[in-house]
């Protein structure tokens, strides 16, 4: 139970950082090329798809490495 729970905790918290991650990238690319951190705002997908990899990576990576124990 408690590798599942660490499992769920590290998922989140990876989909957080890479949430995070992107919308400050978004940020910083939006101002020093249109002078408007909200240029990228209209475009949900190029924050949300990375939000989501960030929940799916560490499962993928886990269920990799104990297949490739077996």
């Amino acid at each position: 139970m408690q590798k599942f729970l660490r499992s769920i905790v590290t998922a989140i918290v990876c989909g957080i950082v890479f949430f995070l991650g992107s919308v400050f990238a978004l940020i910083q690319i939006g101002l020093s090329r249109y002078d408007s951190y909200e240029y990228y705002g209209q475009y949900p997908a190029l924050y949300v798809i990375p939000g989501l990899i960030g929940l799916i990576l560490p499962a993928t990576v886990t269920w990799l490495l104990r297949k490739s124990k077996s």
